[in-house]
């Protein structure tokens, strides 16, 4: 269990998208008492939650397969909304075990197409409630967190697969979601069917919260009407390869989560 140190500091933990991970926490800026159980095991959910967090939605992301090492920096202003994500530079000496973790698998070196993915996703992903004890005087935290990005043994069915379901994601994102309004966390699911020639001819849109922040969820009609209402019509035919069924028909169904500043990026 990671230990909370006297002098404040950033979260700093080692992530590798397909094994286990491990998080310390850094020294921060303001003096604190010793920490109580209580504030350990607080500490400890919010490591394990971000890093599970992380692992999800950068595995996701990364349709490509890219391998790769890592260090992104997220900052979290004091109502827990994301206000940067940058990428450090990984030190040889100071990430040693990631690079040796990652040359295992014959690559250690990040594409910039890599770091172009993590940092995108890392402003749409939504964190978990930051304890108290782990928060600066000013309510903010940042969170330093080493990627390990692993190559998975795909098939050319995996490759094909995870490329469409991106491609499905980002065309509904973009379409029906990017520059809402909204003032709450959660994650819409949109249950779809097209007609013959792939226009959404019905779309029921439903609201719930998210497991990162079920705090933060509100029930919200209007949103809920307005997503509805940019769904239907889409034309799904400009997304390759989905499947149909024998009228030509085309249903599923997408999630997306959103959040105040996540929705305003494409």
């Amino acid at each position: 269990m990671p230990a909370l140190p006297r002098r404040p500091a950033r979260l700093v933990f080692a992530t590798s998208l397909l094994c286990a991970t491990t998080l310390l926490i850094g020294c921060q800026s303001r003096p604190k008492p010793p920490p109580s159980a209580a504030d350990l095991a607080a500490a400890d959910l919010f490591t394990r939650h971000t890093q599970a967090i992380l692992m999800r939605d950068m595995a996701h992301a990364n349709v490509r397969n890219l391998p790769g090492v890592v260090r992104l920096k997220i900052r979290l202003a004091a109502d827990n909304s994301t206000t940067g994500c940058d990428l450090q530079p990984v030190d040889r000496m100071r990430d040693a075990s990631l690079l040796l973790a990652a040359n295992r698998t014959g690559k250690s070196a990040s594409s910039a197409a890599l770091r172009r993915v993590v940092l995108d996703q890392c402003w749409k992903s939504v964190y978990p409630l930051v304890p108290p004890a782990l928060r600066e005087a000013d309510g903010t935290v940042e969170i330093v967190a080493p990627l390990v990005m692993l190559s998975a043994n795909w098939t050319a069915a995996d490759k094909a697969n995870a490329y469409m379901r991106r491609a499905l994601h980002t065309f509904m994102r973009q379409q029906v979601l990017v520059g809402e309004r909204v003032d709450s966390i959660g994650q819409a699911s949109l249950l779809y069917r097209t007609d013959a020639q792939g226009a959404v001819e019905a779309c029921v849109v439903n609201l719930t919260p998210l497991a990162a922040r079920p705090d933060a969820f509100r029930p919200d009609a209007d949103l809920q009407a307005r997503l509805a209402r940019r769904c239907t019509g889409l034309d799904l035919s400009q997304v390759p390869d989905l499947t149909r069924d024998e009228d030509g028909r085309i249903a599923g169904t997408v999630q997306l989560d959103y959040a105040p500043w996540s929705v305003q990026r494409p």
